[in-house]
């Protein structure tokens, strides 16, 4: 028999039926998702978070997150000195559901002097823009839309805060090249978030209420040289490629 890995990578085990979101809504997905990972020879899940939800069914998956390249998301040579202004939100991801940037709108109405950068496309753009002039915070969000990973350094780099809104994430990708980046971490404790909060390189909000959002970033702009230090520090040890990449090779090795 050959052996066979399965990864969990976005939604298959949880399910959100009022945003109609997850792999757990639909029968024949259900099941189609229970005989893969019954059948694999090893499970991997990019998170403890996910680690967690998939002992319901694999109760020996691996954590193996993917890597960033943390040669190619660098902090800022000249960083500009941290001075009294305008608070620089940042979220990067896609314009669903699942994401809830709603509620990061709903959060920046209760933080005064701070503006937000969305990027990402997706079907509720509109929605947001019209949230966002609906709560008076129009001028303080800009929706750039998708942009090349090249482009995001710049925009890394350029944020206090790099903000995660997510119900779900299987590990949040955004939020290591955030890291790599030397940023200052905020937001919700899915995917990898919380394992970066337990090194002190983040903050994780206690829950998904917009307070809790709120509470996140203002600790995250107060602590903000410290997390971003460390932030990188974390993503160059455990997360780099080279890291990441010598655990899915002693993997496939143990299977031989």
């Amino acid at each position: 028999r050959v052996p066979v890995v399965a990864s969990v990578a976005g939604g298959e085990l949880v399910r959100f039926r009022e945003i109609n979101y997850g792999g757990q809504i639909n029968f024949i997905e259900c099941t189609t998702i229970a005989s893969v990972l019954r059948g694999a020879t090893r499970v991997t899940v990019g998170s403890r978070y996910l680690q967690r939800i998939a002992s319901q069914w694999r109760d020996d998956a691996l954590v193996a997150p993917l890597g960033v390249d943390t040669s190619f998301f660098t902090p800022h040579p000249n960083p500009l000195p941290q001075v009294k202004r305008e608070c620089r939100l940042l979220n990067v991801g896609s314009l669903l559901p699942v994401k809830a940037q709603i509620k990061l709108l709903d959060a920046l109405a209760h933080i005064p002097n701070a503006c937000l950068e969305i990027i990402g496309g997706g079907t509720l753009q509109a929605e947001l823009f019209d949230s966002a002039r609906a709560r008076g915070i129009a001028s303080r969000v800009h929706f750039t839309g998708e942009l090349a990973h090249e482009q995001l350094i710049e925009k890394y780099c350029a944020a206090d805060v790099v903000v995660q809104s997510s119900r779900h994430e299987a590990q949040g990708l955004a939020m290591l090249e955030a890291a790599a980046s030397g940023c200052a971490l905020a937001g919700t404790p899915v995917g990898i978030l919380p394992e970066l909060a337990e090194r002190g390189a983040a903050i994780a909000a206690n829950g998904f209420e917009v307070g809790d959002l709120v509470e996140a970033i203002c600790c995250a702009r107060e602590r903000q040289a410290e997390l971003a230090v460390c932030a990188r520090e974390t993503a160059a040890t455990e997360f780099s490629l080279d890291a990441t990449n010598k655990k899915w090779i002693r993997l496939y090795e143990s299977m031989l």
